[in-house]
């Protein structure tokens, strides 16, 4: 197996299926009177386009977890939500997420709660309960969605914050509350893998997925490269390019010691007299490249003095009226500051 593999969907026709065995069920027990039910999918993903509706994964009339139109994570249960559907959250494009929703059932109501790497973005609750059927509908992964995903876990049960957190480095198995665990560690990233067209379910219940409609061959619609976790030493969501067990995704802090600073192409401007005009080059850098340098509010370069706050413009024209009644003798003079009383 390779460890750091995922998979790459087309957002056309590929999609994974995994047939329900009512043995090895894809869904906890439910009952509308007498069992609470509880369920929790996660997902590290990665879009490749937004503005389109885009399923993770989906049980017909039972329960689907998917990024909307709007790019909100979204969950649908089974024919209750399909015109008003909880949702909450961004997913941005281009950047490996993790993803999770919680769904839990009492007698009375229904409680869905959404998480992104880890952090609760919001909760939705209904007097009635989330349909989560035993009946023998098929598991579909990535139908429609275009992009990567990669760990998809299903769990019988309400996972709290904590565990959530938890289980973004990773998830151990076998456990009795897992349903269904897809690692997607198979196969060569990118390369032809031609008749390798199972997916296996790490959770010991073989509800193991059959690929559909992939061409197993090339950098999409194929095995493919997933995220890598990176050192965040100032906490600040963005890590150096020391590789860790657990951490960010991200790769590009320029100095992970100051939580102040992140962007290594951030522009520097020279404006010592803070008049908002610059004189020099500008200069990329994480850090300021010393006094008088800004990066924010310039409104233009070219300042032709740079310790006088009041002059910025070498084409001024100055014209001799000593005696102040707004009549000039000789010639104008262009220049930055006063040429004279």
């Amino acid at each position: 197996l390779n460890e750091n593999n995922a998979w790459n969907f087309d957002g056309a026709n590929d999609s994974i299926v995994a047939p329900f065995s009512p043995n090895q069920s894809l869904n906890p027990t439910y009952s509308y009177v007498t069992q609470t039910t509880a369920l929790t999918i996660s997902a590290w993903i990665k879009l490749d386009v937004g503005s389109m509706t885009q399923k993770i994964v989906s049980r017909t009339s039972s329960y689907t977890l998917e990024v909307n139109s709007s790019n909100q994570l979204q969950y649908r249960s089974g024919a209750y939500d399909a015109n008003d559907p909880a949702r909450f959250g961004q997913i941005p494009i281009g950047v490996w997420t993790y993803v999770a929703v919680v769904v839990e059932n009492t007698s009375s109501n229904r409680t869905i709660t959404f998480y992104i790497n880890g952090q609760n973005v919001g909760s939705s609750t209904s007097t009635y309960q989330a349909y989560i059927t035993t009946s023998g509908s098929d598991l579909f992964i990535g139908p429609n969605f275009h992009g990567k995903i990669d760990e998809l876990t299903i769990w019988n049960q309400v996972r709290s914050q904590s565990e959530i957190q938890a289980d973004l480095c990773g998830v151990s198995c076998p456990d009795v509350n897992l349903i269904a665990h897809y690692s997607f560690n198979q196969g060569i990233p990118n390369s032809n893998n031609s008749g390798l067209i199972t997916l296996v379910d790490n959770s010991g219940r073989n509800n193991n997925g059959t690929l559909q409609n992939f061409a197993l061959t090339g950098s999409t619609s194929n095995w493919s490269d997933s995220y890598l976790f990176y050192e965040d030493l100032d906490n600040d969501g963005y890590g150096s390019t020391n590789l860790v067990t657990c951490g960010v995704t991200d790769n590009t802090d320029c100095d992970d010691n100051d939580i102040s600073v992140h962007d290594a192409t951030v522009i520097w401007y020279l404006d010592a007299d803070g008049d908002h005009y610059f004189i020099g080059t500008p200069i990329a850098s994480c850090h300021s490249p010393g006094v008088g340098y800004t990066n924010t509010g310039i409104l233009g370069g070219d300042d032709c003095n740079d310790n006088a706050s009041t002059a910025h413009d070498g084409t001024v024209m100055w014209y001799l009226d000593a005696d102040g009644d707004h009549y000039v003798i000789g010639s104008p003079v262009q220049s930055c500051l006063s040429p004279g009383a």
